[in-house]
């Protein structure tokens, strides 16, 4: 059901996951399915709102889009072909705001390490 794929623009990370687009299910709303209609996550309705189950589900389903985003986010902020040995930031560009831009970054890294189950 899992099949490796490399994002698009990303030749260092490969990500083992159900095919995309994932997607809410179409009769309620705590199922996730990927692009084969197999079910990704079943989001219990246990301790929780109706609405915060798909407030869940819709994240769940959102999070490949997520990464990519993250990892576009990132790459656009950086220039991670630099050389620089210093820094593995790249050299930053057309940032007014450094440490704004900084926090971002490292909390995108974050996510996208999360996701990914690498260390950032």
């Amino acid at each position: 059901m899992s099949e490796t794929k490399t994002e698009a623009g990303d030749t260092s990370r490969a990500v083992a996951r159900s095919p995309l687009p994932w997607r809410v299910g179409l009769t309620d709303c705590c199922t996730v399915f990927d692009a084969n209609d197999d079910l990704v996550a079943l989001v219990s309705y246990m301790g929780r709102t109706v609405a915060e189950t798909r407030a869940n589900t819709r994240l769940i389903a959102a999070a490949p889009d997520l990464l990519a985003a993250c990892e576009k986010a990132v790459e656009a902020m950086c220039n991670r072909d630099s050389g620089d040995a210093d820094t593995n930031w790249g050299k930053l560009y057309f940032l007014e705001e450094i440490d704004a831009c900084t926090a971002a970054i490292t909390a995108c890294e974050a996510a996208i390490a999360k996701a990914t189950e690498a260390t950032p």
